[in-house]
């Protein structure tokens, strides 16, 4: 039986929509919206084959005290680490030193994708049993470049490349493979942003300083490749909502008001 612990990494710091986390989608808050999608995800798998456990890695008291007002586990981390990846690592570390939940497998879940299929965090689960030589795990969604031309040249979207295998080649914010003689038959592969991490291969990563590309590019997945970090990427045809400022969040609204509405 494998150990899952699902982790959501959620601070105030947010610059373009300020308190993000707290912002709220129909009558609950983002990050609330978020954990209550980890746990469907969670209380959907076979219980002989997983134990889990879920938490909000936050820095933030008012985060943490609404997660504890509707009933989710939230654990507080040091305000001043770097990035996300740490702060699910110091999680992971305080559920094992608090809980005695000692995790194998370490998905991030980031808290501003409510939305995110099942299908695509199933499908990073079953690449882990495929591929078991990955160290990381995440997924794309293929587009066909022909008529996603504006996706393919945007740098706010993250394409990556990959072997036969599903590994990852190379992620990065320009248009990639680039189409030298200007074809466009071909399909792209936009990265979606969950992680499935080893914990070992967490510790490794966060041990290590950021490297010259992932510098450049300002994606951290490339410090992983830098490092030999094996990347096994899951493929399919999902989209989710990047919540990320003012428009995201009505955006958002309105695709849970269509779903509300095809409910009824």
């Amino acid at each position: 039986m494998e150990a899952l612990a699902l982790i959501i990494p959620a601070r105030m710091g947010a610059t373009r929509l300020p308190h993000k986390p707290l912002a709220e989608i129909g009558d609950l808050p983002l990050v609330v919206r978020t954990a209550q999608l980890g746990l469907k995800f969670l209380n959907s798998l076979p219980q002989n084959k997983y134990k889990t456990v879920l938490a909000v890695a936050t820095d933030h008291q008012d985060i943490f005290d609404v997660c504890q007002q509707h009933g989710i586990t939230a654990v507080m981390t040091d305000p001043d680490l770097p990035s996300g990846s740490d702060r699910v690592l110091a999680a992971a570390d305080i559920l094992q030193q608090d809980q005695g939940f000692e995790a194998d497998l370490l998905l991030n879940l980031q808290g501003d994708e409510p939305f995110l299929p099942l299908d695509c965090l199933n499908a990073i689960l079953a690449l882990v049993a495929q591929q078991p030589q990955g160290d990381l795990y995440t997924a794309a969604t293929q587009y066909d470049a022909a008529k996603h031309t504006s996706l393919f040249e945007d740098p706010n979207a993250v394409k990556v490349v990959c072997d036969q295998r599903q590994a990852a080649l190379y992620f990065s914010r320009s248009p990639i493979p680039h189409p030298r003689d200007g074809q466009t038959a071909f399909t792209f592969l936009k990265h979606l942003g969950v992680y499935l991490w080893r914990k070992d291969a967490l510790r490794q990563f966060v041990a290590n300083p950021p490297t010259p590309l992932e510098q450049i590019e300002k994606l951290e997945q490339l410090r992983a490749i830098h490092f030999g970090l094996k990347i096994m990427v899951a493929q399919g045809n999902w989209h989710s909502i990047d919540i990320n400022t003012r428009s995201d969040l009505q955006q958002a609204e309105n695709h849970l008001n269509r779903i509300q509405d095809h409910q009824e």
